[in-house]
């Protein structure tokens, strides 16, 4: 048992892998292109950016606090979920951070996305720093 937890750990290690590289390779030189089309007024620019960013910056905070249930167990669901899975969900948190900043890319503020991918990147090394944890839970299995 405690071989196939350690097992999908190191799945779910290549594919939050896989959406940071998406949400960080692909995003902007993405957003940069197709973002020139489509504009918005200034100040609704402004606005969405200003809540995107406490959105963002309390998605962070959550995401956090989310980790530490799902891996030790007090989730509130029926089951607490594997630490492959609880890796998957933190990292599409992290991952919609990223998105943020593509859909303001997409809007034509450029570089309001380039602080969006900056803290979905600060998200993901903050994940790896913490990735000690997910292996300390499949090891030490439910």
């Amino acid at each position: 048992m405690q071989e196939e937890r350690t097992r999908a750990l190191a799945t779910a290690r290549l594919v939050v892998l896989l959406i940071y590289v998406v949400c960080l390779i692909v995003f902007p030189p993405l957003g940069r292109l197709l973002g020139s089309q489509a504009r918005m007024p200034p100040d609704g620019l402004r606005l969405l950016s200003l809540v995107l960013t406490v959105v963002a910056v309390a998605e962070y905070g959550s995401s956090l606090f989310l980790e530490q249930n799902l891996l030790s167990g007090r989730s509130s669901a029926a089951g607490s979920p594997s630490p492959a899975a609880a890796a998957i969900i933190v990292a599409s948190l992290g991952a919609s951070i990223a998105i943020y900043g593509f859909v303001l890319a997409l809007l034509g503020a450029a570089r309001w996305s380039m602080f969006f991918y900056a803290l979905a990147l600060l998200h993901g090394l903050h994940l790896g720093l913490r990735w000690y944890r997910y292996e300390r839970a499949a090891r030490e299995g439910p």
